[in-house]
């Protein structure tokens, strides 16, 4: 398919089964299944792509804009995905056991959950723009975020035995809770522009902390603790169910109760 002109299609169910280009506005409205087949953009970028709230959307290839994409109804993954466009929404669920990387140097909104019916393979953002978290995140691989994060809702994020990076900061009035047995590595800020609402990191694995975490609630680390930098954290009542270890300067602030059950620098 090569668009000449922006277009709306309107139908039951779409299927296109090659590639889609063409330097116009692509919106697909459908109350049954949507099924992409194809690579879209990948010639000539789409000056944008929007999906309707109903059925679903099935994506088997790359979707490239120069602006916006936005995804009203539930998507499905049938191949490792890569998005890259301005903004990105995704107004409903995400599920499929394959890979999702969103590119965007604006905002990635996530409304919905994602690997809540089917754990994704892992997903992944680039470095610019802002990611916004409006479900919880389960996958069976890696979570990897590297723009910052703005939390919309109480998130969990869940990737298993796999490991979880946020490389920039994380703010938001929300509560964050990270399930991984392997390493979550905490790279940026959390809470310095608007302070969590609570930290909560799963049993198993290690935590390694890079920057001060904020909290109005509660921080609760179940896992080993490694610091990376000089950390100061500072909420209602802090908890530490294992070991801290780290050749850096902790310093805890709590109203509260400081709980610190393993050992220190052993």
């Amino acid at each position: 398919i090569v668009l000449a002109s922006a277009v709306t299609l309107s139908g039951d169910n779409l299927t296109f089964t090659e590639t889609i280009d063409g330097a116009f506005d692509l919106t697909l409205n459908s109350a049954g299944l949507t099924d992409l087949q194809g690579a879209i953009g990948s010639t000539t970028a789409l000056t944008s792509f929007t999906t309707d709230a109903n059925g679903t959307t099935q994506l088997g290839g790359n979707i490239t804009s120069t602006g916006l994409q936005s995804f009203g109804d539930a998507v499905v993954l049938t191949n490792g995905i890569a998005l890259s466009g301005s903004n990105i929404t995704f107004g409903n669920t995400i599920d499929g056991a394959f890979g999702l990387s969103l590119n965007s140097a604006g905002v990635t909104n996530l409304q919905g959950a994602i690997g809540s019916g089917t754990a994704l393979a892992s997903i992944t953002t680039d470095a610019n723009g802002t990611t916004q978290l409006g479900g919880n995140i389960t996958t069976t691989g890696a979570q990897t975020f590297n723009d910052a994060i703005a939390l919309a809702t109480n998130v969990t994020i869940d990737a298993a035995t796999s490991n979880i990076t946020f490389a920039d900061t994380i703010n938001g009035a929300f509560g964050l809770t990270l399930n991984s047995t392997g390493t979550t590595n905490l790279q940026g800020a959390i809470g310095g522009t608007t302070a969590l609402a609570s930290l909560t990191t799963s049993a198993g694995g290690t935590t390694q902390l890079n920057e001060n975490i904020t909290t109005t609630g509660n921080q609760t680390f179940n896992d080993a603790i490694v610091l990376a930098s000089a950390v100061t954290l500072s909420g209602d009542n802090l908890t530490f169910t294992e070991t801290i270890d780290g050749a850096f300067d902790l310093t805890l602030n709590s109203a509260g109760l400081t709980d610190l059950q393993g050992a220190i620098g052993s």
